[in-house]
C-alpha cells in the first residue's frame, strides 16, 4: 500500500505542537523535524488534551517530500531548519510560515519560489513546557492571504481543532499583529515581568511610541494600521498578565526575537525616511536582554522618549 503524503513540521514548539496535534487529531498523515525526540505529543488546551504519537524525525535525511511543509520555528531560527527544506519540498510542496513579523515570503524565498509559500498570521497562546508537550490557553486561529495558497491551506485545517481566517487584505494583519507584538511583547521582555506587573512611571509613554512607531511604518509600507489601533494596542499592553513568549525566552536565558519583531520596524522605516527611537532601543536592549534575565530594562528604553 502507498502511504499518503505527510504533512510536515518543522520545529514542534508551542505554535508547532498545536498545529501538529490539530491535523493528526483530524487523521493527517503528520511528521514532527525537530531536534529534541519524544514519544508522543501532548496538546493540553480549552477544549481537552489531545495525545498524539505522529512520526517523528531529527535528521533532514529520515523525511520524504511532503504534501506540506508547515515552518512554525522562531524566525531567528529559520537559518537552523533551512536543512528540512530540500527534502520535504522537492515534490513541490505548500510551504505555511507560521512566523510572526511580516516578512515571512522574503524570509523563505532564499530557498523556495515566492509563489509556493503561504505567510500566515497566528493567533494561539501557548507554551512549551517540554519536548512535545503543550499547554494552550485559548483557541488557535490561523490568518493566510484569500489566494489560491491560503485556500489550499484552509482546507487542510478543515475539521480541524484550528480555525482558518482567509483575508483579502494579509499585509494589513500582518502589521496589526507586528503593533501588538513589539508593544506588549517588548515591554514584558524588558522588564522581566508581565506589563502589569510592571513599574516605571513613563510605561504607557513607553507602549505609545512603541505601537505608533509600528503602524506609521506599516501605514506606509501600505497597510491599514490607523493611530486610534496603536493607542488600542497600547492601552491593551497595559493590562496585559500574560507571559508573551519573549518573556519567556528571556527568563531562560535563550535568545529573543528580535529582528522579525521590533528590528523589522527599524529596517522598515528606513526606507521611507520614518524616525523610530524606542523601536530602535527596544531591538537593540532586546538582543542582549536574555544575557540578564534579572534586570529590568525599561529604565534604558525610557531614554529613547
Amino acid at each position: 500500500m502507498i502511504e499518503p503524503p505527510e504533512v510536515a513540521v518543522v520545529g514542534v514548539g508551542a505554535i508547532g505542537g498545536v498545529c501538529a496535534a490539530a491535523l493528526a487529531a483530524a487523521g493527517r498523515a503528520v511528521v514532527c523535524c525537530v531536534r529534541t525526540r519524544f514519544d508522543a505529543l501532548v496538546v493540553e488546551g480549552p477544549g481537552g488534551a489531545i495525545r498524539c504519537a505522529p512520526r517523528v524525525a531529527t535528521d533532514p535525511g529520515q523525511v520524504r517530500p511532503a504534501r506540506w511543509v508547515v515552518v512554525a520555528t522562531k524566525a531567528h531560527q529559520t537559518d537552523g531548519a533551512a536543512a528540512w527544506l530540500a527534502p520535504l519540498a522537492a515534490g513541490g510542496a505548500r510551504v505555511a510560515v507560521l512566523q510572526n513579523g511580516v516578512e515571512q515570503v522574503a524570509r523563505l524565498s532564499r530557498w523556495l519560489d515566492a509563489d509556493r509559500i503561504v505567510p500566515v498570521v497566528v493567533a494561539c497562546p501557548a507554551t512549551a513546557i517540554a519536548p512535545g508537550h503543550v499547554i494552550q490557553r485559548a483557541a488557535a486561529r490561523f490568518t493566510v492571504p484569500d489566494d489560491a495558497g491560503g485556500r489550499e491551506l484552509a482546507a487542510l485545517f478543515a475539521d480541524t481543532a484550528i480555525a482558518i481566517e482567509r483575508t483579502g487584505d494579509w499585509p494589513t494583519a500582518a502589521w496589526r499583529k507586528l503593533c501588538s507584538n513589539v508593544t506588549g511583547g517588548a515591554l514584558a521582555a524588558l522588564a522581566g515581568a508581565p506589563v502589569r506587573e510592571a513599574r516605571h512611571p513613563r510605561l504607557r509613554d513607553l507602549a505609545l511610541a512603541l505601537a505608533h512607531e509600528c503602524a506609521g511604518v506599516g501605514r506606509a509600507e501600505g497597510a491599514d494600521v490607523p493611530a486610534s489601533f496603536a493607542d488600542e494596542v497600547a492601552a491593551e499592553a497595559m493590562v496585559s498578565s500574560g507571559a508573551p513568549s519573549t518573556l519567556v525566552d528571556r527568563r531562560h536565558r535563550r535568545p529573543l526575537e528580535v529582528d522579525a519583531r521590533n528590528g523589522a520596524v527599524v529596517r522598515l522605516a528606513l526606507r521611507h525616511g520614518i524616525a523610530t527611537p524606542a523601536n530602535a532601543r527596544a531591538a537593540a536592549l532586546m538582543a542582549r536582554a536574555h544575557g540578564d534575565p534579572d534586570r529590568d530594562l525599561l529604565p534604558e528604553l525610557a531614554t529613547a522618549l
